[in-house]
């Protein structure tokens, strides 16, 4: 019995063999194009096979490019607070500009530009005229929402447009930041959106105040490895993210230990003292732009108490500072980083283009400069004269804006356009720096409007609730300000594609 059983089985396992398999149906693809038909090959066994599906393009110049309504339609999506173009009418209507969704979706323009090495790509845009009996307004013109370049195997892919991404069209060496403050490593950086806002928004953040000297060593000689070990996640993240950190900043008056301030220290052990402090550098090999000095103001000047200033004098104290930080890496742009100093008649700018010459007399390399750039929107500046200063700097000297804020506690919120007066605030700092070849670095202090310095109660007499001072909201959502900068950043490379 077992054995006729057997058999049977095998006769029905070939006869299984030599029937035909039926051909899959194919899966209807979700674009506006007609499905492919599949053919049978004559043979015993259906085969499937299916003609590729065509891609639809759009023809842009020269460029065909796939029609991102089809390919992308989450960049389309305006019933997401999040996507490109709700975003974008958000903050045009915050800024008393009335847009609607739909108006933006059927208005989209598609541009051609080149990049810095000529490599084209594509700008999906707005072209936005608020007032038609004005010029030269800071979001006049197409305002880039998405944007088409090319991956490594030289397919087309669409993204929304972002500062990072459309700054390293226009020059990749340039870095345009942020700070990166407490909450990144602390339990907030796993339950808001600021790690990914930080990772897509910019190239490089830079320290706030993590590496302080009066948090750091509280003790003399006794480094607290706990807060090392917090910025090293910091530095961790920036890393995985292709970001490049600047260090700020290791000497500030406000940050002296109370051990230094209150000893008794010969002049050798002050030394010593700098030293050790510079050192912590040492901890960080990949941070290669570092604020040695902030707010280095001869106490001639009456402002303030320094401490090593006092027991040093002006210049050999701040030599000092240089020549530990540069033998603690050689390699290094050391900046020397202030405020008011972003016009020739700001208080600070002839103090530091004096101390940047002091230092390069006496054999520090790699000096630069920073300029805080806390602006007032109620005092617009120029950009022609803030890049003639950038430059005055010297054409050799690397400047970055490492601070960049404006902050509107001088305009009531009840002010029609208020955020427009701001963006062009912004308008005018990006655009001044890059006008400036000597310009490497654009950075925006505390983004989000909540997170902001100029919010905090503990600073006194800066403090405003109405300060509203980045191009950010609260939630870290775009405002006027942040289309401003991309119209700049675009406007350059119109500009660098034209020469």
């Amino acid at each position: 019995m077992k054995r006729s059983w057997t058999i049977f089985l095998l006769v029905n396992l070939m006869l299984s063999a030599c029937a035909s398999v039926s051909a899959p149906t194919p899966t209807p693809l979700p674009i506006a194009t007609p499905l492919p038909t599949t053919t049978i090959a004559p043979t015993s066994t259906a085969i499937s096979t299916a003609t590729p599906t065509t891609i639809p393009t759009i023809q842009v110049g020269d460029l065909s490019v796939p029609d991102p309504r089809v390919t992308n339609p989450e960049l389309f999506d305006l019933q997401k607070p999040e996507a490109p173009i709700p975003q974008f009418v958000n903050a045009m209507n915050m800024g008393g500009i009335n847009l609607t969704p739909e108006q933006v979706t059927n208005e989209i323009t598609y541009q051609t530009l080149k990049n810095k090495d000529g490599n084209p790509f594509v700008i999906a845009a707005f072209n936005l005229d608020a007032d038609p009996n004005q010029t030269g307004e800071p979001l006049e013109g197409p305002t880039p929402l998405l944007i088409a370049t090319k991956d490594e195997m030289g397919e087309w892919e669409w993204s929304k447009t972002s500062l990072r991404n459309l700054m390293a069209k226009l020059n990749p060496d340039f870095l345009i930041g942020a700070t990166a403050h407490y909450p990144i490593y602390g339990d907030e950086f796993n339950r808001t959106n600021l790690p990914e806002f930080l990772a897509s928004e910019f190239d490089s953040l830079i320290l706030e105040n993590h590496l302080r000297w009066n948090g750091v060593e509280k003790k003399p000689g006794t480094i607290d490895q706990i807060r090392i070990s917090q910025v090293r996640k910091l530095v961790e993240f920036a890393t995985n993210n292709g970001q490049t950190i600047v260090g700020q900043h290791l000497f500030f008056f406000e940050e002296y230990p109370d051990w230094l301030t209150t000893g008794t220290f010969t002049r050798e052990q002050l030394q010593e003292i700098i030293q050790r402090r510079a050192n912590i550098v040492k901890s960080f090999p990949e941070i290669n732009v570092w604020v040695v000095a902030n707010e280095f103001h001869p106490i001639s000047l009456g402002w303030h108490e320094d401490y090593l200033q006092k027991q040093l004098g002006t210049k050999k104290s701040i030599l000092m500072m240089f020549q530990a930080v540069q033998k603690a890496n050689p390699e290094a742009t050391l900046l020397i980083s202030d405020s008011y100093n972003e016009t020739r008649n700001g208080v600070n700018y002839q103090n530091i283009r004096d101390m940047v010459a002091y230092l390069r007399q006496n054999g520090i390399k790699n000096i630069g400069v920073g300029l805080h750039f806390h602006r007032n929107g109620a005092s617009p500046l120029n950009p022609e004269e803030v890049s003639t200063t950038i430059r005055s700097y010297g054409d050799d000297v690397p400047v970055y804006i490492l601070e960049a804020d404006v902050n509107m506690k001088d305009i009531p919120p009840q002010i029609e356009g208020r955020d427009n007066i701001q963006a062009k605030e912004f308008a005018n700092g990006i655009k001044a720096c890059l006008m400036a070849p000597n310009c490497r670095g654009f950075f925006i202090w505390d983004p989000g409007d909540s997170a902001s310095w100029l919010e905090r109660p503990e600073i006194g007499a800066w403090y405003s609730p109405h300060a509203d001072a980045t191009p950010f909201s609260d939630d870290l959502s775009p405002k006027s300000s942040y289309y401003a900068i991309l119209r700049e950043i675009i406007n350059h490379l119109a500009l660098s594609n034209n020469k």
